[in-house]
């Protein structure tokens, strides 16, 4: 019975935080796997369209901007980031940018981006000069509710637009509700969900499974719910 008890309040907590449905998708996925067949449902975002305020940020003694090489080992040992020297390494080698958050001189938040990147072929993406993709967005989970990422995020567009980049690009797992909110709430824009299959890493296809249309205001307004 504590088995079940303890999976039963896995499932209540995953409900609590809005993740259920990420963990139920995964943990298909996972099995589907196992048998030669690769599922991703995600839903492609604009970022940076709306010219609000900064978003608060709830703590003092901060410093923000772009990271050099020589942060690497810093980056990776920020509490709860899973990512290796090596895979940073190899991202800073590519083209890629960490945009960091420092509490009293220690990094605690940051996001990438990648500029006129490589094409994404899960996500069927492929980027112009004037285009740049932005993922792996982390907090330190001691720092987490202080509105650190929102801001950082906010500063980022700015600093982008300002050295030419336009077309902000982002990418969310369909499931993953914190993170459509986080985005929903910094003005980020739908514009179309795509579902990427592989089967036995031999034939990937990747369809548009749904569009979203733009309203008269400005904003995207969806043909149908995004969770």
């Amino acid at each position: 019975m504590s088995g079940i008890g303890s999976a039963l309040a896995r499932v209540r907590d995953k409900h609590r935080k809005g993740l259920f449905g990420l963990w139920a998708w995964e943990r298909l996925t996972s099995a589907l796997g196992r048998l030669g067949l690769r599922l991703h449902l995600s839903v492609i975002y604009r970022e940076g369209t709306r010219p609000d305020d900064p978003p608060d940020l709830l703590l003092t003694d901060c410093s923000i901007g772009f990271s050099t090489p020589d942060d690497i080992a810093e980056i990776a040992a920020v509490e709860a980031y899973p990512i290796s020297v090596d895979e940073l390494r190899e991202r800073f080698e590519r083209g890629a940018e960490c945009y960091l958050l420092r509490h009293r001189g220690k990094i605690v938040a940051f996001t990438w981006c990648e500029a006129g990147g490589a094409p994404r072929p899960r996500l069927g993406l492929k980027f112009g000069p004037e285009d740049v993709y932005l993922f792996d967005a982390h907090t330190a989970p001691s720092f987490r509710g202080l509105n650190l990422l929102p801001f950082l995020r906010y500063h980022l567009y700015r600093d982008l637009h300002h050295r030419g980049y336009r077309n902000l690009l982002s990418s969310t797992v369909c499931f993953n509700r914190p993170a459509h909110r986080f985005k929903q709430k910094l003005g980020a824009l739908p514009e179309k969900m795509t579902l990427y299959l592989s089967l036995f890493s031999r034939l990937e296809r990747v369809f548009v499974v749904w569009r979203f249309r733009s309203g008269h205001s400005g904003q995207h307004v969806a043909k149908q719910p995004v969770e």
